[in-house]
Parts: C-alpha cells; structure tokens; sequence
C-alpha cells in the first residue's frame, strides 16, 4: 500500500476539465471505433470478509457444509482470468468495510492489502464506507492504488475527503475507451455517518449529466458502478438512455439459478431492461462477504451498441466437504460423497474448487494472529448471567440493541428469532469474542413498515415453532401473549405496543408500524412467510454483532430483564 492523495475533485468544473482533455485523443465520431469484447469481474458487499464463510449447500440428493470465498482464494481467481484475458476489468460494488472482526481491528487496511494484490480497478463508496466517519475513509483513500468512484457524492469545503473521492475513471481496454461512473447510495446520510460536509445528489441526474459530457467527446461504452441497490438500479435503467452495463451492491442480491444449490435467487445472471433508447441495460451483481465473483463478457460493437454477452457468477470453494453425524458434529464426508460432490461441482458453472492464492497467505496470516488481541477486549460488564430463554438472556439484550440503533428511523419494534441469540452471556467482563460468539451470522439490520394486522401475522408465524417445539422470539418494543392451544393465526392476542411516551397502547390493525429484523428473517427464514413477501423493506446495513457491541459499550453494565414482554398461556 501506498500514501499517496488522488488530485480528482467531484465539482463540476473540474470535471469538464478533465473531459476536455481527454477530448484530445478521444475518436471523433462512431466510425472511429472498432468492436471489442470485454471481461467484467466483481464484487459487492464482501463487508471484510477476509475469512471464508461455510455454507450448507445442496448437491442433488447430496447436502455439505462447505467453506465459500475468503480474500485469498478471490485474489487467486482474479489472478487466473488475468492471465486468461488482457480485457478483463475488476470492480468492487461498495461496502468494503464493515461486517467482521477484522474491521474492527484493521479499519479496511487488511481488505485494502488484498484487494490492491488483486489489482482492483475502481471501488465505489458504499454506506458503510462511512460508518466511521469521514476520516477514516479518508485514511483508507489516502493508502488505496484504486481510485475510489461516486460522481453523486458532493464533498464540501473543509472536509478531509476532498479530491479522494472521484466522479468516473476512464480505462482503455482493446484500444477502446470505457468509461466507468460510480453511484453512492443517497440514504448513507440516514443510515451511516457521512458528516456535515458530504452530501448527495440525485443518481439519475448526476448520470444523465455524466452521460452527455463523455457522449460529446465520443466515449460510447458506458459502465456505471453502482451502489444503489438492485430495484433502484432497475428503475436507474428505465429512466437513463445509454447505461450499457450496472454493475451493482448494496441490496446483496443473488443472481443465476443458485436454487438448486439451496441458496436464494433474484432472477437470471445477467438481468436485462430496456432503457429510454428502447436498447437493452444489463444489470449485475454478485452476492455477499466475497462468496462468490460475477463475471460477464460483453461485446460491444462499432457504434458502442452491446452485440453479445455471457457469463454467469460462481461461488468460490475450498474441497474439504463436512456433515453432521448423529451428534450433530460436523465431521468429512465419506471420499465416495466427496468424488460425487466434486463431479457434480466439475459440471456446473455455478461453482468452483478454488485454491487461496499462496503469494497472499503469509499476509492472511499475520493478520489473522494479530486479532487476537482485539477478540478479548472488555467492551462491558455483565452483572448477572444472561441464559438464552423465554423473556431472558441475551436475546432480550441484542433486540434491545436493534431498537436503540433504529429508534432515529421512526422504528417501533425489534423481533429477533429464538436461533439468532447463539451462546450465553456469562457474568463478567464481555469482550468482543464473547459477543461474536452469541452473535456470529452477520445479519444486517432490516427495516420493514407493516399494519397492525399483518405484524400479528408476522408474530403468529414467529410463534408456529414454539406451538411444536423450541423457543418463542425474541422481542423488544412490545410485548402479548402466545396462546398455544390455539390453531395457527389466532396464536398472538393482547398485542401492545410502546409508544413514544412509553405508554402500552392497544395494537391498531390499521395503522403501519416499523419493525426492525435481522436479514435472516427478511429473507423468509423459519418460514416468515409475511416478512419475505413484504414490500416495503430497507436494509440499514447495520451488522448485528456490531451494533451490539455499540450498545453494551454504551450501557457498560448489563443486567438480565425481568420484564415479561411474551406472555404464554398454556391451558
């Protein structure tokens, strides 16, 4: 890593400027480009995942534990496709920083370090790039050999991230020059802590206005590196003539048929639209936490019109398959199992055995040893022992976290499901590792406005697997009783809610509410029916695990509730 500033400022003039000059060499008109083909590699969301993550996938009839992605074994495909194609470009989506431990320690350094060997071509600003504060973005620009990218973000006078941040880049691939415009995220204001002097302005203005300054001076091939997220790149499309290509972030958005391999799925790989020009936009993104790399090729032809394009994402693997034994121990698969699972592997696109690049691992390494430290830092004290259980423990702690993290987004309840409080809280010091260990899924915070009615659907299909076995949820906000004799749908009854005067008030089936839920539950998990089909969704990105450890920071002595928020009525 270098210490070095980049002399680009996002201000209008400069920009012209900088177009001016490129205009010398710029061809004149269509007739002076060629044909070219293109290889587009990326990221989104990989949130300091330098660590693989296990993943249970399915294998037709077969099913394993397999541990996907890690920066390693990412920098040691970008280095495979490089040497297979001089037109490739690699390109992160936004929200480098935040998600792991190794955020927390390093502060985006040891993603830079891996990323940098990569040979990343551009970084677009995501919301969590600010979650710290400008400074310490600034830092991390100021150490970065890519250019950091968002025409939209307006840096003010004063503020430390002035000329780190830049509008486009333009790369020159086959003779032909494309060039690549990044988005930020306008809710970053809400949901991170970009500070006074960062504003945003509207994404289809700034593009269309970007657009039409390189159209003049003859740039035909129009990249946007977007960190918007998948629908609001959807409707980026409709309303912007000339976008060939949205590479995208944020939403976390899976594409290509990865159902057969138990995983969700948003639609095909790539998703095309028809934009103002009725020509078509093709729209990418590749997931989360580096799992997996999109990879599309894309030909464009003389006039800068996309003729040909393919391509599809893949996860990432290592070769070591695991299965839980009568135990429930995770243990290897039979070498039968594994030869089928490595055949059935060999024959789809989807996925790969990949090795982690060994020129990166002593680096890996060191800093995976350097956390250790960090993992038995006191961030407070418990003065009971919180036990995972009805109405305790520290399930009630972590949904109190939720709320108190969201309250300024007009949030009036946190549900946790019973599996998201992993471990105990013993009395005692709390460090960082103890709290990773009772949060450990990285789940992202998520905010979904539902009536009255339909909140009570979401707590009866919260409470179905109690009425059979297990726990009830974990709730903060408001409190009601589950009535287990009762058939499904008529489980929740006495449902309150806590106002802002911290009166209990009857729940109104007409009235919309604000629930905060961790992403598991978003997307369906433990059959959350009512949450998965829900329209109005915003994933803050806060991390769980992070935003408890704010909390109890904040809260330096943690005792267990005897609050009775979920009543249960047995007989």
């Amino acid at each position: 890593m270098k210490f070095k500033k980049h002399f680009f400022r996002t201000c209008p003039l400069f920009v012209l400027l900088l177009l001016s000059c490129s205009a010398q060499s710029a061809p004149a008109n269509a007739t002076d480009h060629k044909s070219v083909t293109l290889t587009i590699a990326h990221v989104n969301d990989t949130h300091s995942h330098i660590e693989p993550t296990t993943l249970n996938l399915k294998f037709d009839s077969l099913s394993a534990y397999v541990q996907a992605g890690g920066l390693p074994r990412l920098n040691a495909k970008i280095k495979e496709l490089r040497q297979n194609d001089p037109n490739l470009l690699f390109l992160h989506a936004g929200d480098l920083f935040q998600g792991t431990i190794y955020f927390q320690k390093f502060q985006g350094l040891a993603d830079l370090y891996f990323f940098e060997a990569a040979g990343l071509d551009a970084l677009t600003v995501g919301n969590h790039e600010f979650d710290k504060g400008p400074d310490v973005l600034n830092s991390f620009a100021e150490q970065a050999d890519f250019p950091l990218l968002a025409a939209n973000i307006v840096i003010k006078e004063g503020s430390s991230l002035t000329d780190k941040i830049r509008p486009f880049i333009i790369k020159e691939v086959g003779g032909e020059k494309i060039a690549i415009i990044g988005l930020g995220t306008p809710q970053t204001k809400f949901i991170s802590s970009p500070g006074e002097l960062v504003s945003f302005d509207n994404p289809v203005t700034v593009i269309k206005k970007q657009i039409e300054q390189h159209s003049r001076i003859g740039i035909n091939k129009i990249l946007v590196l977007s960190h918007l997220g998948f629908e609001a790149d959807i409707r980026l499309a409709r309303s912007v003539p000339e976008i060939d290509v949205i590479i995208g972030g944020h939403s976390h958005t899976q594409q290509g048929p990865f159902k057969k391999l138990g995983l969700h799925s948003f639609g095909p790989y790539p998703l095309i639209v028809q934009n103002p020009a009725n020509q078509n936009t093709l729209i990418v993104q590749a997931w989360q936490n580096a799992c997996e790399l999109g990879v599309l090729h894309v030909t464009f032809d003389e006039q800068g019109v996309i003729s040909q394009y393919s391509g599809n994402p893949e996860l990432l693997v290592d070769d070591d398959f695991l299965t839980k034994n009568a135990a429930g121990e995770k243990v290897p698969v039979t070498a039968v199992i594994k030869k089928q699972i490595l055949t059935l592997i060999d024959k789809d696109p989807l996925i790969e055995v990949v090795e982690e690049d060994p020129a990166v691992m002593p680096k890996y390494h060191e800093f995976t040893a350097s956390l250790a430290q960090l993992k038995q830092t006191v961030v407070g004290h418990a003065q009971d022992d919180l036990i995972r259980g009805p109405n305790r423990g520290p399930g009630i702690l972590m949904t109190d976290a939720m709320l108190w993290k969201t309250k300024n987004l007009g949030v009036n309840v946190a549900l946790l499901n019973s599996g998201g409080a992993r471990d105990n809280i013993f009395a005692g010091p709390i460090t960082v590792d103890r709290i990773y260990a009772a949060h450990p899924f990285g789940n992202t915070l998520v905010i979904v406005e539902l009536s009255g009615q339909e909140l009570l659907a979401v707590l009866d299909e919260n409470s179905q697997l109690y009425a059979g076995k297990g726990s009830p949820p974990y709730v903060s906000g408001m409190r009601f009783s589950i009535d287990k004799k009762n058939p499904k749908g008529k489980r929740i009854t006495e449902l309150q809610i806590r106002a802002a005067d911290h009166q209990w008030v009857n729940v109104d089936n007409h009235k919309l509410y604000k629930i905060v839920i961790p992403s598991f539950l978003a997307n369906g998990g433990d059959y959350n029916d009512t949450l998965k089909n829900a329209k109005n969704k915003l994933d803050t990105g806060f991390i769980d695990a992070e935003i408890l450890i704010d909390y109890v920071k904040g809260m330096k002595v943690i005792k267990e509730s005897d609050e009775v928020r979920i009543k249960i009525i047995k007989k």
